[in-house]
């Protein structure tokens, strides 16, 4: 991830190899990504994996794993302190929170696969979007 500090002028903030070294095409694919309020943190949603990235250093923080991959949705709490996924291979929302060293749970609701995953403005909510044609 390389830093550039155009984003004050509409350009891009960083820019991040999510491709690990040596592995083949699909390893590790970018489906989606999501950004801290302050900017401090990307996560980004992988075919294998989820990855928290530290914008200012531009180091791998934290390699975030649970059942379901590929992961095709991914968003970040206000403070970085939770993350939400959905996964293309499963039904269930999956939540990560660094107070318990980011071991997932997994939510049960949806009939189908997860497209996408919100927070509320005040983090105290999450939405969920599934092919089951519903919003959770």
């Amino acid at each position: 991830m390389g830093q550039d500090q155009s984003h004050q002028k509409g350009g891009y903030i960083a820019s991040i190899d999510h491709h690990p070294p040596g592995a083949d095409n699909f390893c590790d694919r970018v489906f989606s990504i999501a950004l801290t309020k302050d900017s401090k943190l990307i996560v980004t949603a992988g075919s294998t994996e989820l990855k928290i990235w530290d914008v200012a250093t531009a180091k791998l923080i934290e390699s975030l794993h649970a059942k379901g991959a590929p992961f095709y949705s991914v968003a970040i709490s206000s403070t970085g302190q939770t993350i939400v996924a959905g996964a293309h291979g499963s039904k269930n929302l999956i939540v990560f929170d660094r107070s318990v060293g980011w071991q997932p749970r997994y939510l049960k609701g949806h009939e189908d696969r997860i497209y996408a995953v919100a927070f509320t403005p005040d983090d105290r909510h999450v939405l969920s979007a599934s092919g089951d044609n519903t919003v959770k």
